[in-house]
């Protein structure tokens, strides 16, 4: 008889467990043994989750049988603000063994992702679980805070106007504590978007380093020097680990995907917690701090990541490097993304303050950033190259060489100095029709009789072409604000080209071409400019070298100066630039443009968003032309008015270069 009892409890128990197995969400809710699995999708853009769980219970539940909801993962917030696309998973204990509750609903941030039917059971228990994870700087999950929200380039989902509420909990809900990753009690951080402390359920205080994807390289060499201040115990000697797995942080580098690398570094102290001396990623330093006191001590912990067909993550080894376009010169870092303010580029012009004083002004020595004289003699730092190709030039112009102005040019100006007229004889000013006025959105480049090159961004709106009609370019212009200046010409666009690439997010490919409705005619104030020679578009070659910009800037007041200004400035590698700010340039320094500033205030700013970056190249005939190379795009915003840019920020061009083939296609 207890056999057959033993063997009936068997089969009821069997047959329970394959009832209970069929979820009427399998993608959602899943059985584990005397547990439920619960895959919430990934959120982003959104780094908050609000989840209810209310079940099914087919028998009377014992107020001590408490059921539990937790998340699988105790860093998924981490992940989840680092960018990672993977689904969350929470962990529901059971207050039963049996009989298993079966899912009522599943809630995630308002909305429904399971829904099952009520069983039909004399004894009906419902039982609610909540759970939230949201940033610390947000009092709960509600995404109408900003914080809770992840502002990057790969954003693909829209914060809703009115998010639904989320429903009221039955009267049974049990809210556990939540858990808030967060930086307390912890020193600041010497560079907050390369590292930072945070806090564990267990109270244990780490570190979280987010080392930007160097793509194309695919190979991390890591070394973490920290300041400790006492003698580390045997069994805790610190350590820096992947937060990820390897293998799967490898696998999504080699994609290029705009994404940090997560590394966790655990402190071999508690207290007082450890500062950072240096942090440096493939021999070049990300992040630094300073000695908090003579007698601290100085531990290094080093982590690598690398090819399977290599040693080490040396870049002497071909398998460290992607093989790329020729656009990619220099690896190009993004930061760990956080939730902080959105930073959406302006659209530069030329702004110029105040000079320093002399004592205080940044000039860099003639040794690293040469310089042109007052004329037009042949650099020495320039070497002989072959001239650029000519544009095509029609009956009457012929014999007018681009790139050289009739009015002998020194670009030996900072901070935005004045310029003569007919300096830059190819500079244009584009107009738009808004209602009754026509109206200046932003500067050009006249490269051909009938052809002007600018910024896509200048010629679109919400993804969407300008019409022809609403366009007029004005060419020789000298006093923005006079537009009947003799010399000037008026000319309607007859057709607008924007790059088939053009990304309205990030802004790669920001280039457009326009085409006149009439030739130009070459005067003394209207010349061509050079295209850059297709022979040699290696970006690595102007690293270092100074580009002239153009424009009418905006003052130290914020408004449009009427004459015409020019600012000199350097550029440097996109390692470098998006290291500046990792936050803002790992979005809009994309693997066709390039960085350039002094990042002393002479830059360029709001409205000239379309102007040329030109630079000077010897002939073998003793003459100097000035060639194209980039176009304005996007800068930084200041943070006192998010609507005008930040001259104390590196400026985002549109290289050229990448483009030179469908530039040639279009041109007239």
């Amino acid at each position: 008889m207890a056999a057959c009892l033993w063997l009936f409890l068997t089969v009821v128990q069997t047959l329970t467990l394959s009832w209970a197995a069929d979820s009427s969400c399998p993608d959602v809710f899943r059985y584990e043994d005397s547990y439920g699995i619960i895959t919430v999708p990934n959120p982003l853009p959104y780094i908050a989750i609000d989840i209810t769980v209310e079940i099914y219970v087919t028998a009377s539940v014992p107020s001590e049988r408490n059921s539990n909801l937790k998340l699988v993962d105790r860093n998924a917030w981490s992940k989840l603000a680092a960018g990672d696309r993977n689904p969350v998973l929470y962990r529901l204990d059971f207050p039963l063994p049996s009989p298993l509750p079966t899912i009522k609903r599943i809630i995630v941030n308002g909305d429904v992702i399971c829904r099952g039917s009520r069983p039909n059971s004399q004894i009906l228990t419902t039982l609610t679980k909540h759970h939230a994870i949201y940033n610390s700087k947000c009092s709960s999950s509600s995404l109408e805070c900003p914080d809770n929200i992840l502002r990057s380039s790969d954003t693909f989902r829209p914060r809703p106007t009115n998010p639904r509420p989320l429903p009221a909990p039955d009267d049974d809900v049990e809210i556990i504590d939540l858990y808030i990753p967060q930086e307390q009690n912890s020193p600041n951080s010497a560079c907050p978007d390369v590292f930072k402390y945070e806090q564990d359920r267990s109270g244990d205080v780490h570190g979280i380093i987010s080392v930007p994807n160097p793509y194309p390289i695919v190979a991390i060499g890591i070394s973490v020097e920290i300041y400790v201040a006492s003698f580390a115990t045997r069994d805790r000697k610190g350590s820096l680990e992947l937060v990820n797995s390897l293998n799967e942080e490898w696998q999504r580098m080699r994609t290029g995907e705009k994404y940090s690398v997560l590394y966790r570094l655990n402190f071999p102290v508690s207290s007082p917690l450890p500062t950072i001396k240096s942090i440096t990623v493939n021999n070049e330093v990300i992040c630094q701090g300073s000695r908090p006191d003579s007698s601290w001590l100085t531990h290094t912990y080093r982590h690598s990541l690398f090819s399977q067909d290599c040693t080490s993550s040396s870049l002497d080894c071909p398998g460290n490097i992607m093989q790329t376009g020729p656009s990619f010169v220099t690896p190009r870092p993004t930061p760990r993304p956080t939730a902080p303010p959105t930073l959406r580029p302006t659209r530069p012009i030329t702004r110029r303050p105040t000079p320093p004083p002399p004592t205080t002004r940044p000039i860099p020595p003639p040794t690293s950033r040469p310089t042109l004289p007052p004329t037009q003699e042949i650099p020495p730092n320039i070497p002989p190259t072959r001239a650029p190709e000519r544009p095509r030039e029609p009956a009457g112009n012929a014999g007018s060489q681009c790139g050289v102005p009739v009015e002998r040019t020194n670009p030996l100006i900072f901070y935005g100095k004045d310029t003569k007229r007919g300096q830059w004889p190819w500079h244009a000013a584009l107009y738009e029709f808004r209602t009754f006025d026509l109206v200046y959105i932003c500067g050009g480049t006249f490269v051909s009789t009938r052809t002007v090159i600018t910024a896509a961004h200048c010629v679109t709106r919400l993804g969407k072409t300008l019409n022809e009609s609403d366009l007029v370019v004005y060419l020789g212009r000298y006093d923005l604000r006079n537009r009947k200046e003799e010399g000037s010409q008026e000319k309607e666009v007859k057709k607008v080209f924007v790059n088939p690439s053009f990304n309205t997010t990030n802004l790669e490919a920001d280039i457009a071409l326009l085409i006149l409705s009439s030739t130009v005619e070459y005067t003394l104030y209207v010349r061509p400019a050079c295209i850059w020679n297709q022979r040699n578009t290696d970006l690595s070659q102007i690293i270092g070298n100074e580009g002239v910009v153009v424009g009418w800037g905006l003052d130290e007041a914020g408004q449009t100066r009427n004459k015409l200004k020019m600012v000199k400035m350097p550029v440097v590698n996109t390692t470098t630039c998006i290291w500046s700010n990792p936050t803002f340039f790992s979005q809009f320094a994309t693997r066709t443009s390039f960085c350039a500033g002094f990042r002393n205030g002479s830059s360029v700013c709001n409205g000239d968003s379309g102007g040329g970056m030109l630079f000077p190249q010897a002939q073998r005939d003793g003459t100097v032309v000035w060639q194209l190379r980039g176009i304005v795009s996007n800068s930084r915003p200041n943070d006192n008015d998010n609507k005008v840019c930040d001259t104390n920020n590196y400026i985002v061009f549109q290289d050229i270069a990448p483009y030179l083939d469908w530039i040639n296609t279009l041109i007239v």
